[in-house]
């Protein structure tokens, strides 16, 4: 705000000098922290209901169709115990019963699975 000829309030000044004009800016200002202390309360006892009444989540609470959700919480070292494959866009909504299974792949050295459209 420099440029424009204007300063800024100055710091730790509790009352300004009514021919600045500065009463009504520091009154907003002053009554914002009574809505920051609400948010931080409403947060403060959220976390706190939720902890001590709050229900465990389900492995996939949002029913979402991606694969990590297809692993539980908080998931092994491996993930997977077979390698996936998938048939679509939400591979766990389009998983078929009788879905192939990848085996073949070398645990020494680092393989990928190279598939096409």
């Amino acid at each position: 705000m420099h440029f424009l000829g204007l300063r800024g309030m100055p710091r730790r000044v509790y009352t300004y000098a009514p021919e600045l004009h500065w009463n009504s800016l520091n009154l907003i200002a002053t009554s914002g922290v009574v809505f920051m202390t609400a948010g931080m309360l409403v947060f403060l006892w959220n976390g706190w209901k939720s902890w001590n009444s709050g229900r465990v989540a389900s492995w996939n609470p949002w029913a979402a169709g991606g694969l990590e959700w297809a692993v539980p919480s908080p998931p092994p070292p491996y993930n997977f115990l077979e390698i996936p494959t998938v048939n679509g866009r939400e591979a766990l909504w389009t998983a078929a019963a009788d879905q192939p299974v990848v085996v073949g792949l070398r645990t020494d050295i680092p393989e990928q699975l190279v598939t096409h459209p």
